[in-house]
């Protein structure tokens, strides 16, 4: 993110927009793509400026020959993984791992209640649903790499910053990320990668299990690519096939009551009554 620092030295602008690949582009076009699903929006404050970055949901890439083959040796000498000729590598990369108290603090709300005294109480992860989805994400950890190996496939999982109180994980090996797999796909966004042998890649935030897997088994992505293709130039709203989500709350009775602390117990015991289902190919570390 360094990078950005060269942006912020002309100080006519407010406002700076930059693209996925932290090249400037114009306001008009950053708010065209940003109604997309394939775009969304991250604004960091530096030197007083607004940066916004238009970050790909999704993105198919190719690195080149030479790129692979520093990445292979570099996998090798920093994380102790041997990919054969024919194998997967998944990248899973969180930029910065948290305590419970701080990861509580830095995430949104996933739900904002309003009272009936016109007060507001903002809904945030319980620490036991923090740490239950932790303990159930590392327990899970053998049965995703064994179900991995069957296609051909290795895991690696990266951070940039670690927190001294950050959850401590038994079965689950963190490596902080190199500067080669930061610049080659992820600019210190967190975000995941599946790449290919043939140095094809496709990085994402979410996605299923069964979406991945079936990629992860398909050995032509050229339609794959052209669908994607086709989508950033016609910048759909929504992606196909896509539903809204509906609110959590929707499914429970909330307590009549201006009682914010009975309000946040009832919604955290309807929290944690739902299960807990770990995504093998996802960042829920």
């Amino acid at each position: 993110m360094l990078a950005l620092n060269s942006y912020t030295q002309n100080k006519d602008k407010v406002n700076i927009y930059l693209n996925d690949d932290l090249e400037k582009i114009g306001s008009d076009e950053f708010h065209k793509k940003k109604k997309s699903y394939l775009f969304h929006e991250k604004v960091m404050l530096i030197d007083s400026f607004e940066v916004h970055i238009l970050r790909n949901t999704e993105k198919f890439g190719h690195i080149s020959k030479s790129n692979r083959d520093s990445l292979t040796k570099e996998i090798i000498n920093d994380y102790g993984i041997r990919l054969k000729s024919n194998e997967t590598l998944i990248i899973h990369f969180r930029d910065s791992l948290l305590s419970y108290l701080e990861f509580k603090k830095r995430r949104k709300p996933h739900y904002i209640h309003k009272m009936r005294n016109g007060d507001t109480l903002e809904i945030r992860i319980s620490k036991k649903r923090y740490l239950k989805r932790k303990k159930k994400f590392d327990e899970s950890i053998q049965k995703c790499h064994d179900r991995s190996l069957k296609y051909d496939a290795k895991h690696l999982y990266l951070y940039r910053m670690r927190s001294k109180t950050a959850y401590t994980y038994k079965n689950l090996k963190l490596n902080k990320i190199n500067s080669l797999i930061n610049d080659l796909f992820f600019n210190g966004f967190s975000g995941m990668i599946i790449l290919r042998p043939d140095g094809n890649y496709y990085r994402y935030g979410e996605s299923s299990d069964k979406k991945i897997i079936k990629m992860i088994k398909q050995e032509d992505w050229t339609d794959l690519i052209a669908d994607y293709n086709k989508n950033l130039t016609d910048l759909p709203i929504l992606r196909k096939g896509a539903n809204r989500r509906s609110s959590r709350s929707s499914s429970f009775k909330i307590p009549a009551s201006n009682d914010k602390e009975k309000i946040r117990d009832a919604f955290e015991r309807h929290e944690n009554s739902y299960p807990i289902n770990i995504e093998c190919y996802s960042i829920g570390y």
